[in-house]
């Protein structure tokens, strides 16, 4: 029963993230439209996903996310 629900838990997060990723980082510049500081919060805990499902679309989207924060030269947007 505990495999089903963590399972469950995955998918449902997963579609959250992948809803914020897919409809919101429209700005092309790393953002998902709140601001830089705001997405840092948003997903804070999205490397734990990342970390335990191996998803390289989330895994992406937070490089790309840390590359905007630290003034990185991302050009472009980005595709999955």
């Amino acid at each position: 029963m505990a495999v089903k629900v963590r399972d469950l838990q995955e998918i449902l997060s997963k579609q959250f993230v992948y809803w914020w990723i897919d409809k919101q980082n429209s700005i092309g510049t790393g953002e998902f439209g709140g601001g830089l500081n705001d997405d840092v919060e948003l997903t804070n805990g999205w490397n734990v996903l990342y970390l335990t499902a191996h998803d390289k679309k989330i895994g992406k989207a937070l490089k790309w996310e840390v590359e905007s924060v630290q003034g990185g030269s991302t050009q472009g947007s980005m595709r999955y």
